[in-house]
């Protein structure tokens, strides 16, 4: 089952935002975060995710309501099902969206199919795709799978242009 209710932490007044430990899975990926068997690369290595907003003329984001970051998703060999991620803010009351590709719309949760890997990719499945936000803060993303449920927490720093 997919769609388990969102069941993100709480964070009280004040309380530090308890990210995620970001390491290496692969040689092929930067610092993953999260426990798997599906991950989160392009956090960096203390888990913060910069993005700009607004978002300048530059960004493949311009002229909408989000900014956003690259986020890569990759599915460990072990796992071939499918997989939902959905988010919000722990410290406010703004949501994650998402993209694939498509600056202008942010969708509310990602869904990826199941199935393998294609050949020479070592069996990791990748789903790149954008994260979308509108506040600096501590937020988190919910990743369900058919026989798991993980919860990854980042902070998104906002920018300037």
């Amino acid at each position: 089952m997919l769609w388990r209710p969102l069941s993100l932490p709480t964070l009280g007044t004040g309380e530090t935002c308890p990210v995620a430990a970001a390491h290496r899975v692969s040689r092929r990926y930067g610092p993953a975060v999260g426990d798997g068997p599906v991950l989160a690369v392009g956090l960096a290595s203390k888990t913060v995710l910069p993005f700009e907003y607004p978002p300048s003329k530059r960004s493949i984001f311009y002229g909408s309501k989000w900014g956003g970051s690259k986020v890569l998703w990759i599915g460990d060999p072990s796992y071939a099902g499918p997989v939902l991620i959905r988010g919000a803010q722990l410290d406010g009351r703004h949501l994650v969206g998402f993209s694939v590709g498509d600056g202008s719309t942010a969708y509310n949760n990602l869904q990826f199919p199941p199935g393998r890997a294609p050949e020479g990719n070592d069996g990791w499945r990748e789903w790149p795709s954008e994260t979308r936000l509108q506040a600096s803060g501590c937020y988190a993303y919910q990743v369900d799978g058919t026989s798991f449920s993980e919860v990854i927490v980042f902070r998104a720093v906002a920018t300037h242009p």
